[in-house]
C-alpha cells in the first residue's frame, strides 16, 4: 500500500481516540456513560445504530461468504436487516425503558435469579461480538502490515479499548457516525463500483462466474435457516440493540432510525455479497475466503485502497466498542454492583464500568488470540443467546402471565438444549438454536402456566418502575413540537 493510503488509516485512527476523549468530557455520569443521556435525535441515532449492527462479520465475513458462494453469501446480513423492523415493532416500548439493560428487566420481572442468568447469557453473547470484532481488526491489520496474526489483534483491540473506555457511549456515538460515514462511502461509492469496472462490467462477472453464483438459495437452506433464528430472533433481546434504542430521545426516533437501519442493512448485505463475487472473478484460488476483502482493497488506486480498508475498520470497530460497551453494563450493572459493590454514588458506578470495561477488553483480546474463525465465534454466541432467552425477554414486556419459574426454567432447558445440539451436530449446524429456541418457549410457558400468575399488584409495580407504566407514554409518543425545535444532541 501506498504512502497516501497510510495516512488514510492514520488520520481514521487517530480520530477514533480524539472522539474518546471528547466523550470523557460529555460522559458525567452512568447515564451519560451508558446510554449517552437518552439524548440522540434521527441522524445520531440512525448512523450509530447502522455502525453498530453492521461490523467484522457484516463485512469481512460476507465479503468472504460471496467470495466462496456467490450471491446467497448474502443471508447472513440479509436477515439482520430483515429483523432490526423489531426495532420499528417495539419502540413503543423500548423507549419508555428507565432500566439500562435487559437483565435489569428481567430482575424487576422475575427476581434476582432471572438477572443473574439473563446476564450471563447475554453477556456471553457481547463478549464474543467483541472478539469476532477484534479478529476481524486483526485480520486485516495482518494483511496489510505483513504481522503476525497475534500482533494485529492486539493492536485493533488496544484502539478500541482506549476510545471505548474513555468516553463510554457518548465517544461511541460519535466514533460511530465517523464510521458510519466512511463505511458507506469505502463499500457502496468507492469498493464495489471499482471491483465491477476492474472486471469490465456486470455482464463480463456474471460471465465468468460459476451459474451457482447467480443463485440466491446456493449457500444451503439449513444456513439460511441458521441465521433467521438468530437474528429474527435474537435482534428483539440483544443488549447492544438494546442499549442503542435507549439513547434515542423518544419514540419516533427510535421507529424512524430503526426503518432506516433496516433499508441501509439489507443493502449492505447485496453490496458485501457482490463484492466477493467479484473478488472472486478478481483474485480466483484464495484459501481463506476471509483474506478476500483485504486482497481486494491491496488492488484498488492509490488513496482509495486505504479508504475502502478504513471502511472495514470502521464496521468491525463500531460494532466491538457496541459489544463491549454492552457486556460492560451487564457485568458491572447486574452483577458486580447487585452483588458485591451495592452502591448508588454515580462516581463510583462510573468508575466501576470503566474498570470492568478494560478486563473484559483485555479478555476478549486473549480469547481472539486463540479463536480465529469471525463467523463460528459470532454463530455460536448467537446461537446461545437466542436458545436462553428469548421467550422470558420478550415475554416480560409483553405476556403478563409469564411467571419467575417459567423464565428460569426457560432460560436453562434452552440454554442447555443449545449446548448439547452444539456438542452433537456442531457449530454451522442449524438444529442447536432451533431445539434451544423450541425447549425456551416451551418451558418457559408451560412452567408459567402451571404456576401462580403474578398479582396485579406486582404487574404495576414493574410496570412503574421499568417505565411501561401510563406515566411513561408522553415520553413514548415523543413531543413532535420539541422534536421540531430542539438541537440534535
Amino acid at each position: 500500500m501506498s504512502a497516501l493510503d497510510w495516512v488514510v488509516i492514520g488520520v481514521y485512527f487517530a480520530a477514533m481516540i480524539l472522539a474518546g476523549f471528547w466523550g470523557m468530557r460529555r460522559a458525567k455520569d452512568t447515564e451519560g456513560f451508558i446510554v449517552a443521556g437518552r439524548r440522540l435525535g434521527v441522524p445520531l441515532f440512525t448512523g450509530a445504530l447502522c455502525a453498530t449492527a453492521l461490523g467484522g462479520a457484516s463485512t469481512v465475513g460476507s465479503v468472504g461468504l460471496g467470495y466462496a458462494v456467490g450471491i446467497s453469501g448474502a443471508w447472513m446480513v440479509l436477515w439482520l436487516g430483515v429483523a432490526t423492523f423489531a426495532i420499528v415493532a417495539l419502540a413503543h416500548v423500548w423507549a419508555r425503558l428507565k432500566v439500562f439493560s435487559v437483565a435489569e428487566v428481567l430482575h424487576h420481572r422475575y427476581g434476582l435469579h432471572a438477572r443473574l442468568l439473563g446476564a450471563l447469557s447475554m453477556g456471553a453473547y457481547e463478549f464474543m461480538l467483541i472478539v469476532t470484532q477484534i479478529i476481524a481488526v486483526g485480520t486485516i491489520l495482518t494483511m496489510l502490515l505483513d504481522l503476525d496474526l497475534k500482533l494485529g489483534i492486539l493492536i485493533g483491540a488496544a484502539v478500541v479499548l482506549v476510545y471505548s473506555t474513555l468516553g463510554g457511549m457518548w465517544a461511541i456515538t460519535l466514533t460511530d457516525i465517523i464510521q458510519f460515514v466512511v463505511m458507506t462511502i469505502g463499500m457502496f461509492i468507492v469498493f464495489l463500483p471499482l471491483v465491477i469496472s476492474r472486471i469490465g462490467g456486470w455482464g463480463e462477472m456474471w460471465a465468468r462466474l460459476p451459474k451457482s453464483y447467480g443463485d440466491i438459495w446456493a449457500v444451503g437452506r439449513p444456513f439460511i435457516w441458521m441465521y433467521f433464528l438468530i437474528w429474527v430472533l435474537g435482534v428483539p433481546i440483544m443488549q447492544d440493540v438494546w442499549q442503542r434504542v435507549l439513547t434515542a430521545r423518544s419514540t419516533r426516533v427510535a421507529r424512524v432510525g430503526g426503518a432506516i437501519g433496516s433499508i441501509y442493512a439489507i443493502a449492505y448485505a447485496f453490496c458485501t455479497a457482490l463484492i466477493g463475487c467479484g473478488l472472486a472473478v478478481l483474485i480466483p484460488g484464495i484459501d481463506n475466503p476471509y483474506e478476500a476483502f483485504a486482497r481486494g482493497a491491496e488492488l484498488m488506486p492509490i488513496g482509495l485502497g486505504g479508504l475502502i480498508i478504513a471502511a472495514a475498520l470502521a464496521a468491525i470497530m463500531s460494532t466491538a466498542s457496541g459489544g463491549l460497551i454492552g457486556a460492560a453494563t451487564l457485568v458491572s450493572n447486574d452483577i458486580v454492583n447487585p452483588l458485591i459493590v451495592k452502591s448508588q454514588n454515580e462516581r463510583t458506578l462510573l468508575r466501576l464500568n470503566r474498570v470492568v470495561m478494560v478486563i473484559l477488553g483485555i479478555a476478549a483480546t486473549v480469547v481472539a488470540l486463540l479463536l480465529q474463525d469471525i463467523v463460528a465465534a459470532i454463530t455460536v454466541g448467537g446461537d446461545i443467546v437466542v436458545a436462553g432467552l428469548v421467550a422470558p425477554v420478550l415475554g416480560a414486556m409483553l405476556w403478563k402471565r409469564g411467571t419467575a419459574a417459567g423464565a428460569i426454567a426457560g432460560m436453562v432447558c434452552g440454554s442447555v438444549m443449545c449446548v448439547v445440539m452444539l456438542a452433537v451436530k456442531g457449530l454451522w449446524a442449524s438444529e442447536p438454536v432451533s431445539y434451544g429456541a423450541l425447549a425456551n418457549v416451551v418451558a418457559f410457558v408451560g412452567v408459567s402456566l402451571l404456576t401462580a400468575a403474578p398479582s396485579n399488584q406486582k404487574m404495576r409495580e414493574y410496570e412503574r418502575v421499568v417505565g411501561l407504566g401510563a406515566g411513561a407514554a408522553a415520553h413514548a409518543a415523543g413531543d413532535e413540537v420539541g422534536e421540531a425545535s430542539t438541537i440534535e444532541a
